[in-house]
């Protein structure tokens, strides 16, 4: 039996190592894998390092962990080995492992980590070169993969734990706000636009979940619809969802309780989750009003978002009105706070005293967020009765949030007060981790949406620098040098975030750096104006011309229609004069012969043609004129609308004179 494999992969393949593990894991699962198989490939592996053919548990866990760099726990490799013995790799004798000479000759995978590291490497290169341009030097790949892997590891909160996965295994690089700021941008404006990069990216944010497997309690529940599991969502959460936090976080959100849905989660709110958002929105309804007021409001994403996209007060009063009515389109019930049973809750106080701010005087109120906070975890404990629930499958009833303070405050608490069983709290991307576990295909982009909603968050400058900024501002409209509105408008602006958050970056928060960020914030309104103008003006031109061509157009119409209504308007005449030839020259020669009567005919004939032309061309001339010209203006203002067809005759007055055409 080997004993001397170390537990701990080279320091320096660390990073490589892993995110390598997790793409597999994703290219394992899209084979057709279930959610214990897909790690088998890894388990033949180690099993085919190995110094001896017999082993235990202990020594496959240890090469697992060297090699891949895969925690497992040792309930689940026993379920792996135990597969591995049903396929014939390898076979148990006294509760020891033995392998099958010949059967594990397929087992390596080296040549298939190196394609998925030879793709890593260019992901590595890509953001190497890129923070170089921002003035970060990064020493090799293994150094670029560790930062990118800290970011992405940093927001996978892990699952439920069964048993402690080793320390090293939970280790990665810790990340500056600086570094953080820097991956995220490399992200948003490097890999996401980029097809390959974009894929080789969402294939590792996939692995990771698909990692997190290993941390279930019962792995093989995984791909189980939820059986009793009614969802109650936070506040935070829910304006994400209501779009007050901007389009990435909205999509993402409601993607991710479509997906709640397909796996049979149900979707509730308290109402005092729902008082607490009226509160919020009537608060931005009394500030968003005046200068001082926007001035007054923390940056949260909320403001920026009421800032960037316009908002006036009616805006929000109306939002704030339908709150109810948008919720009921999503499908989340409002219910009513469960009456308070002390057999079921826990030591609220204790709770209180948590997750109060720091240096809170117990003689002080209540924030109103905090006790929000306490009685919905009451409320779930109520809702949950005597029973302890061990799992998501069968919980009946959590609280979810996006806020990580108050979960591991609560989850202290809870381990604190010597609870067993499944917190009353969970985090909104464990929730959404554990339904994706379950029908990965049922939301293909969920990850990736929630990536770039974590990027936008990362890339907003921080309070104290959204502080510096509006100090700043505010000297320069006390000295006159900018005024109240444009202060407005730069604060307003979306570019303004940009700006800060890379001078923050560059730790070049000074009066001359944040001068030229207000002078760039101008320059685009100034730009912006211009070319709205521009746009103003060759449409109203455009306008113009399409108006033209269609008054041409009607008066041709009009004319048309009022030459030939003119000239029926006479036909009556012209008849009775042909008429009246016809049978009173005849009448006036009765004893003339046969040729004589077609000379009278033809006579009659003359006769009548030069009545009609004289007429026509003399005294009804004029009354012909004059009847078309009142038509056409009639056609005219009918089909042109009141006021048009003066202009019209105005401009065309040559063309109106023409006679009978």
């Amino acid at each position: 039996m080997i004993r001397g494999v170390p537990s701990k992969a080279p320091t320096h393949r660390r990073a490589i190592t892993g995110l390598a593990t997790v793409a597999l894991l994703k290219t394992n699962y899209d084979e057709g894998r279930d959610h214990i198989s897909m790690f088998m490939p890894f388990v033949l592996d180690a099993v085919a390092s190995l110094e001896r053919d017999d082993f235990d548990v202990e020594d496959v866990r240890n090469v697992l962990f060297a090699r891949h760099r895969l925690s497992v726990p040792d309930a689940t490799l026993r379920t792996l080995l135990q597969r591995a013995v049903h396929q014939g790799a390898v076979k148990r004798e006294f509760r020891r492992y033995f392998r099958q000479p010949g059967a594990l000759h397929h087992a390596d995978i080296t040549s298939a980590r190196a394609r998925v590291e030879s793709e890593h490497g260019r992901l590595a290169g890509e953001l190497r070169t890129f923070a170089e341009a921002k003035g970060r030097a990064i020493a090799d790949d293994e150094a670029a993969l560790a930062l990118l892997l800290g970011f992405l590891a940093d927001n996978e909160i892990a699952m439920l734990l069964d048993e402690a996965a080793p320390d090293e295994g939970a280790r990665h690089e810790a990340l500056t706000a600086r570094d953080t700021r820097l991956i995220a941008r490399f992200i948003n404006d490097v890999c996401l636009p980029d097809r390959q990069l974009g894929a080789c990216l969402g294939r590792m944010l996939e692995g990771l979940v698909l990692q997190n497997a290993l941390l279930l309690r019962d792995i093989a529940t995984a791909p189980r619809r939820f059986g009793d599991l009614c969802v109650y969502l936070d506040t935070g959460f829910l304006l994400r969802a209501l779009g007050f936090e901007g389009e990435a976080a909205q999509v993402a959100t409601r993607e991710g309780l479509d997906l709640l849905l397909e796996t049979n989660a149900r979707f509730a709110v308290f109402d005092k989750t729902v008082d607490e958002i009226k509160r919020i929105l009537a608060l931005y309804e009394h500030t968003l009003g005046t200068a001082q007021g926007r001035e007054s409001l923390r940056p949260t994403a909320v403001t920026r978002h009421f800032l960037t996209q316009r908002y006036a007060t009616s805006d929000v009063r109306q939002a704030r009105a339908l709150v109810q009515k948008q919720l009921g389109q999503l499908g989340i019930d409002i219910r009513p706070i469960p009456p308070h049973d002390r057999r079921y809750t826990r030591d609220e106080a204790d709770l209180t005293r948590r997750l109060q701010a720091p240096g809170f005087a117990d003689t002080d109120p209540i924030e109103p967020r905090v006790q929000h906070d306490v009685d919905c975890v009451a409320a779930v404990l109520t809702s949950r009765g005597a029973r302890s629930p061990d799992s998501l499958d069968h919980a009946r009833a959590i609280f979810a949030t996006t806020s990580s303070g108050v979960v591991q405050t609560v989850n202290e608490w809870w381990r604190a007060g010597g609870e067993v069983g499944l917190s009353p709290i969970i985090h909104y991307i464990v929730l959404s981790n554990a339904a994706w576990l379950k029908k990965p295909g049922a939301a293909t982009d969920l990850k990736l949406r929630e990536l770039v909603a974590l990027c936008t968050a990362a890339l907003r400058p921080s309070a104290t620098a959204w502080q510096r900024f509006l100090r700043h501002l505010r000297k320069l409209e006390d000295s006159g040098e900018l005024s109240t509105d444009e202060a407005v408008a730069v604060v307003a602006s979306g570019l303004t975030d940009k700006l800060l958050s890379e001078v923050e970056e560059d730790d070049g928060l000074d009066a001359s750096t944040l001068n030229e960020v207000v002078e760039r914030v101008k320059a685009t309104y100034r730009a912006d104006a211009d070319k709205r103008i521009a746009q103003v003006e060759a449409g109203a031109a455009s306008e113009a011309e399409r108006r033209r061509q269609v008054e041409l157009k009607v008066s041709a119409i009009a004319d048309f229609g009022a030459r030939w209504l003119a000239r029926l308007v006479f036909v009556p005449v012209f008849v009775v004069i042909v008429v009246g030839s016809f049978t009173g020259v005849p009448l006036a020669f009765p004893g003339l012969g046969s040729l004589t009567k077609v000379v009278t005919w033809a006579a009659a004939l003359v006769v009548s043609l030069l009545t009609v032309f004289l007429l026509y061309h003399d005294p009804v001339k004029g009354w012909h004129q004059s009847l078309e010209m009142r038509l056409r203006r009639a056609l005219r203002a009918r089909l042109l609308g009141e006021g048009q067809d003066h202009r019209v005759l105005e401009r065309e007055a040559p063309s109106g004179q023409d006679g009978s055409g």
